[in-house]
C-alpha cells in the first residue's frame, strides 16, 4: 500500500515518487505472504521429502519469488 501512496501523491508532502514506489512494490513482491510457502518447502526437503519440496517451491515461483524460481529449477529431483 505504501508503494501505492507513494505512486498517486497521497502522502502529507503530496509529491509522486515512481521510483520510491518501485522499490516498495518490489519489496511486496519479493517478501509477501508466499513467503511461508517457500519455507514449507525447505522444511519438505530437510525432511527428506523431496516431492512436496517441489511443490512448494513451484508454487511460491509462479508467485513470482526469485529463491523459489532458483530452487525449483535446481532441486535434486528435476537435476537427476
Amino acid at each position: 500500500m505504501l508503494g501505492g501512496m507513494y505512486l498517486m501523491g497521497e502522502l502529507d508532502d503530496q509529491r509522486i515518487s515512481c521510483p520510491t514506489a518501485q522499490h516498495y512494490y518490489k519489496m511486496a513482491g519479493e517478501y509477501g505472504e508466499w513467503g511461508q510457502d517457500i519455507r514449507n518447502g525447505f522444511d519438505a526437503f530437510l525432511a527428506g521429502n523431496h516431492d512436496a519440496a517441489l511443490v512448494y517451491y513451484e508454487i511460491a515461483a509462479e508467485l513470482g519469488y526469485e529463491v523459489a524460481m532458483v530452487r525449483s529449477a535446481t532441486h535434486p529431483r528435476l537435476c537427476v
